[in-house]
């Protein structure tokens, strides 16, 4: 089974680019989202699409860590990622 092209993925405007590091340039094009969508739409949508690593990652986080019984402690973990996952999905 193929995996996907490893992240960091970085949306500027309607243009969804892997990097080889956040320190670093470009090095190639994902998506780019430029349909003509009114509102900033094409942009919120390279947005999400740029999250796809990070929202993947929360995923298989959120799965290890509930495994076993829940505490809240565990729970006030979730929470952190799955808003940090979803911050960078809306562009916060």
């Amino acid at each position: 089974m193929s995996t996907q092209t490893p992240g960091p993925w970085v949306a500027h405007n309607k243009t969804v680019w892997v990097m080889e590091s956040f320190d670093q340039d470009r090095i190639g094009v994902i998506a780019n989202t430029n349909s003509g969508r009114p509102d900033g739409e094409d942009e919120a949508n390279a947005r999400l699409i740029a999250s796809a690593p990070d929202m993947l990652d929360a995923i298989a986080d959120i799965a290890a860590i509930t495994t076993g019984d829940v505490t809240e402690d565990t729970l006030a973990e979730i929470q952190g990622i799955c808003r940090a996952a979803l911050a960078k999905a809306k562009g916060a």
